[in-house]
């Protein structure tokens, strides 16, 4: 039965064009100037390089992006420790957005004023630190702009970057170079990280949003790069990082208190997120 839905899952009359089998886009390096195809066993190796990025970003964090952001004056002010009350503490992990205090202070035999004051720095302490959160958007930043300068560096020959209908023409029977190898694997082992790591960044509203978010980038990554789809792809990651890079941008100023400054970088962003997802992405890239 499972045998029969993967087989089911991976028609070649769902994935490729008529007449092409998935032995005609098998990796097969040959001599010359044979075509080399996408190779899927290759995209395991985004583990060890979603770890490697994970280890990179530990030591950005300590040496450069927390000195950084303490230079700029965001205290690490999540030192704020509340005294044990097991009774108060049940009722806060119940319901911390509401508290009823005559009943609380009645039953604690404590005055109105100390379960208020005890209820607020037990809030306080669980907001997550401005400088973490710098932190977590330096490091987005700095990789999305290394991905897009790397990206240009990768793309600027390349035919399908000036004319979107060359990621078409030939299909699939299209060769992966290895400077395309490369922009893909450190992309997909960046988005792994990212999803690896988002149990312990700082927990935001919208963390399950979050979730399916890289679970499907991640997706569209794999199966792009099996259906050896890399052209289109490598574009479509082109066009998303610069309006990213901007938006974290845009957050760490924000966390930094440069308030001005960070209304200017979302102005820009929101200009150039337009420009980008919806003029070039949409009837560029997907609209062609």
């Amino acid at each position: 039965m499972f045998r029969m839905l993967l087989d089911a899952f991976w028609s070649e009359a769902l994935w490729l064009p008529p007449n092409v089998t998935w032995s005609d886009v098998a990796p097969r390096p040959g001599p010359g100037k044979a075509v080399v195809y996408t190779d899927n066993r290759h995209l395991w190796l985004t583990v060890p390089m979603a770890l490697t990025l994970l280890v990179l970003r530990f030591v950005l964090d300590k040496y450069i992006f927390a000195p950084f952001g303490k230079a700029l004056g965001i205290k690490h002010d999540r030192n704020i420790k509340v005294r044990l009350n097991h009774k108060l503490e049940a009722a806060y992990k119940a319901n911390p957005a509401s508290i009823q205090i005559c009943a609380l202070a009645k039953q604690l035999d404590m005055s109105e004023r100390q379960v208020q004051r005890w209820w607020r720095r037990r809030r306080q302490q669980d907001k997550p630190s401005m400088l973490v959160k710098f932190c977590e958007s330096c490091w987005r930043a700095t990789f999305l702009f290394y991905n897009l300068v790397f990206g240009w560096m990768v793309l600027w020959d390349k035919e399908w970057l000036w004319d979107v209908d060359y990621c078409y023409i030939g299909y699939p029977h299209q060769g992966v170079t290895n400077d395309i190898w490369w922009f893909y694997m450190v992309a997909l082992g960046f988005y792994l990280s990212q999803t690896l790591s988002l149990y312990a960044d700082v927990r935001r509203k919208d963390f399950w949003q979050q979730v399916v978010h890289h679970a499907a980038t991640l997706s569209l990554m794999c199966f792009s790069w099996v259906c050896n789809f890399h052209r289109i792809g490598s574009l479509v990651m082109l066009s998303h990082d610069g309006s990213e890079t901007l938006l974290e941008v845009t957050k760490a100023t924000k966390y930094a208190g440069y308030n001005r400054a960070s209304d200017y970088m979302f102005a820009a962003f929101t200009a150039l997120w337009v420009v980008t997802r919806i003029g070039i992405y949409s009837y560029f890239i997907v609209g062609r």
